[in-house]
């Protein structure tokens, strides 16, 4: 009888109070599988570290690269500094691991990641100096060396970035895609791993597009590809390339909204979808349509090119005012151009 008489609205803001701890609760768990998943990746790197060995029978790779201290450590190799003996230069060294020298698609991919940087020259994408296979039968690609951190160090230090320095990335990644795109070149997996924030000495922080290891170039073969295999980064990677089917620059576009989506609320691609509605619901109108219409399921309806993702953007307002949240300083620490 008591219940009879309490007004409806306080079931509804009950109610309302349930969902929101219920999508709170929802956040911090997905949070704390990222940071534990964080913290895997950085064992297995450490446990990767200890297999890769400095190269002391070649200290001086192809008789130009002194090599230095071990900057990363990937899948298939590892990343040093190294000194380039005709100038005293610091470049980034990356050398396939031993136990993958003889493997087809390894060697392959390394091939076109320097094919693909070559191709992209650009400011805001990583610079490639020069490439070979040494007599050992290891695989080197030299890099410009890159000091900074990546969107997704970032990301895990502040969980997320006010509108205008995701909008001077959003600008920044879109010149570089454009560049590549025009070059004939699908990354394939943009991400915020793979967005660098490059601050060189005395400079402003400037984003790099890294690791074009899975890039695919329209006039090569490749046989780093087949059929129905899919390529990319789950959460990051276009329902087309989910699905193993052929893709264009539409995917690296939809992949770019993904990590701005994620940049600007700081929920990440895999949480359930109403806490993503929810965050995205947070961002201003004009943030809403050029998020949607990038990371749209059907790429036809996606903007056509990196271009108008550009312009787009770059019409979002300049916030005059900065959230607690926003930062754009950088832990400076040097780390190689790709793993």
């Amino acid at each position: 009888e008591l219940l009879t008489w309490l007004p409806p609205f306080l079931f509804v803001g009950v109610g309302w109070i349930t969902h929101r701890d219920s999508l709170r609760q929802a956040e911090t768990d997905f949070q704390r599988m990222r940071i534990l998943a964080l913290e895997r990746e950085a064992s297995l790197r450490q446990t990767r570290s200890k297999e890769i060995s400095r190269p002391h029978e070649e200290p001086v790779i192809a008789g130009q690269y002194r090599v230095g201290v071990q900057l990363g450590v990937g899948a298939t190799g590892a990343v040093w500094e190294a000194t380039r003996l005709t100038d005293k230069a610091r470049v980034a060294l990356k050398l396939l691991r031993t136990a993958v020298v003889h493997d087809v698609r390894a060697t392959d991919r390394l091939r076109r990641e320097a094919e693909a940087l070559g191709l992209s020259w650009h400011p805001h994408v990583v610079e490639v100096y020069d490439s070979g296979v040494l007599p050992s039968g290891v695989g080197f690609l030299v890099m410009e060396c890159l000091t900074g951190e990546t969107i997704a160090e970032r990301l895990h230090r502040q969980k997320r970035v006010a509108s205008n320095e995701a909008r001077a990335w959003g600008i920044q990644a879109s010149d570089a895609l454009l560049a590549v795109h025009s070059a004939g070149v699908v990354h394939r997996d943009i991400k915020p791993g793979n967005l660098y924030l490059h601050r060189p000495e005395a400079q402003a922080e400037m984003l790099k597009v890294i690791d074009f290891g899975v890039a695919r170039v329209s006039w090569a073969e490749t046989r780093l590809t087949r059929s129905g295999v899919r390529i990319g980064t789950l959460g990051y990677a276009s329902p087309e390339q989910e699905e193993g089917g052929d893709v264009d620059g539409r995917s690296d576009i939809f992949g770019l909204g993904i990590s701005l989506r994620e940049a600007l609320s700081g929920v990440p691609p895999l949480a359930p979808q109403p806490l993503r509605d929810e965050a995205l619901a947070t961002l201003s109108p004009a943030w809403q349509d050029v998020l949607r219409r990038m990371t749209a399921a059907d790429r036809d309806a996606r903007f056509p090119s990196a271009r108008e993702v550009r312009e787009a953007i770059e019409a979002i307002p300049v916030e005059e005012t900065t959230s607690p949240g926003e930062t754009t300083s950088s832990p400076g620490v040097a780390s190689g151009a790709a793993e």
